[in-house]
């Protein structure tokens, strides 16, 4: 979360200066999301950096018209992040300090964590195995941790996990987790999430479930090995589709016993998925170890290429066709015009009009790969 201060964020700290949540200084905003602002802040008491999570809404008042529950439901899961992230004590997941209101702003105060999101890192391309595993390790362990207490993470993308400067990893946002005994508190007709991460069950509306977090574990696996994602639409509805119907791309250069490990974790069945996420992680050390190094390639260089390929196939063997039967045309017309304004020519001269079009005969090529 550490960020560089450009001119814009050092005007919003000087309007926060001596601004307090609570005890606590505020230092900067370092992220923002629809309904609510993370801080960086400063706890005087025990001289220690936090994040601080408020919302945007007020509780009781209405964010706009015809949004009567939108406060209540955004209290409903900062309360249930926080008493999530107090009944977990791990090294990958955040620890919580207070949960409080301001003003009537609920807030979290919650660890402050140095390092950057892993999207940010996927965005630039798939990662090599052997830290794809070391990942996969400690986001695993924080799934199975969670699991054991009865709580589901429900949110889990590479946007919620933080890499930090030591190499550690940690899973955050826990706004929609759900412990035993949760209530239901949802926005009419609303299904929150990212949806190439939610698994078919929870895009047909059916409860979530413990497998249902390792299908969100599967998804990050295979974009940290892939470096895209196994799921892509235009928008929200295409991608479901793709995630209730259709089937990931395989991943060329990955060896058949980590495509493997892939294939059990995506199941459309939670039946046929890993029974913990530890379980994953066992099957892709095995797999990685006994396969070749795998070195991770580009996105582009290989997913979409045999569409790309057919396409040219299809859109250049007819242009060559169209030229080969158009200079036999033109070379028969010339030969005819040839023949008629000069009646003595031999058949040397037809021979030099036609010799120019002939490799077009016999010399039809096409190299898919050549680019």
């Amino acid at each position: 979360m550490a960020q560089n201060v450009d001119e814009t964020e050092y005007r919003t700290i000087e309007r926060l200066a001596y601004r307090k949540i609570s005890d606590y200084v505020l230092v900067r905003p370092i992220g923002r999301g629809t309904h609510y602002t993370l801080y960086q802040a400063v706890d005087p008491r025990l001289g220690r950096m936090v994040v601080i999570k408020t919302l945007h809404v007020a509780v009781g008042k209405p964010a706009a018209e015809g949004d009567t529950n939108l406060a209540r439901v955004l209290e409903a899961r900062l309360q249930r992040e926080a008493h999530a992230l107090s009944a977990l004590s791990h090294p990958n997941i955040p620890e919580i300090y207070e949960m409080g209101e301001q003003d009537g702003h609920p807030f979290l105060v919650m660890e402050y964590l140095v390092g950057h999101p892993l999207r940010q890192h996927l965005d630039q391309g798939a990662l090599p195995a052997a830290e794809a595993v070391r990942i996969l390790e400690q986001v695993a362990s924080a799934v199975d941790a969670a699991h054991a207490q009865g709580i589901l993470h429900r949110d889990i993308r590479a946007s919620n996990i933080m890499r930090l400067h030591d190499g550690r990893v940690k899973l955050v946002e826990f706004g929609l987790a759900r412990q035993p005994g949760d209530a239901t508190v949802t926005l009419m007709g609303s299904l929150v999430g990212e949806p190439a991460y939610m698994a078919p069950e929870q895009l047909r509306n059916q409860p979530a479930s413990p497998q249902s977090d390792l299908w969100a574990v599967g998804v990050l696996l295979y974009e940290m090995l892939a470096g895209r994602s196994p799921f892509e639409g235009a928008n929200f509805q295409m991608t479901a589709h793709q995630v209730i119907m259709g089937q990931p791309a395989p991943v060329p250069h990955l060896p058949p016993a980590v495509q493997a490990v892939l294939s059990q974790a995506l199941e459309k069945d939670p039946a046929k998925r890993y029974s913990q996420a530890e379980d994953m992680v066992d099957a892709l050390r095995k797999a990685v170890a006994g396969s070749p190094p795998i070195r991770p390639r580009p996105a582009a260089a290989f997913l979409g290429a045999p569409v790309r390929a057919a396409r040219e196939i299809d859109i250049r063997v007819p242009i060559l066709l169209a030229v080969l039967a158009l200079s036999i045309v033109v070379g028969l017309f010339t030969a005819h015009l040839s023949s008629r304004t000069a009646p003595t020519a031999s058949a040397a001269t037809l021979h030099t009009v036609i010799l120019p079009h002939r490799p077009f005969t016999h010399k039809i090529q096409f190299n898919p790969s050549a680019r």
